[in-house]
């Protein structure tokens, strides 16, 4: 797989761009190195990747070659859920309700969480949920 991603990457590929981070941050096929996935996703983000915002957001969120860093983290969330990604919003969502890298602010939660419902995000769907039955940002319902 490297091989053919680093040909499509070659030329200008984003998502084989992506993918090579991919291996790298799991070990697939070469040796686990999360620099060099950061490098790469950066590249994809460069050409347009919208998913590699939020890979580089998850390795600050957990400190993956790079200093764990939450206002990095939701600063690469923040970038990707504003161009619509549903997964960036569920995590930008996770940050305010946690209060990671931004305060805690549970309504500011609830609306990311409702932007990525409205995108099938399950995970999202269920802290709506969560919301609604503990009160976190919306009357308790």
């Amino acid at each position: 797989a490297m091989a053919w991603y680093k040909k499509a990457a070659d030329k200008g590929h984003a998502m084989a761009m992506h993918n090579i981070g991919v291996l790298y941050q799991n070990g697939l096929g070469v040796e686990q190195n999360y620099e060099e996935a950061r490098k790469w996703y950066e590249r994809a983000v460069d050409k347009g990747d919208i998913g590699s915002m939020l890979s580089i957001g998850c390795l600050y969120s957990n400190g993956l070659g790079v200093p764990k860093d939450y206002e990095q983290a939701t600063d690469w969330y923040r970038r990707a859920a504003e161009k619509g990604h549903a997964p960036s919003m569920y995590n930008l969502g996770l940050c305010y309700f946690n209060g990671l890298g931004l305060s805690k602010d549970y309504q500011k939660a609830f609306e990311w969480y409702l932007q990525a419902a409205d995108k099938d995000e399950t995970g999202a769907m269920y802290n709506l949920g969560v919301s609604f039955f503990n009160g976190f940002g919306v009357p308790q319902n």
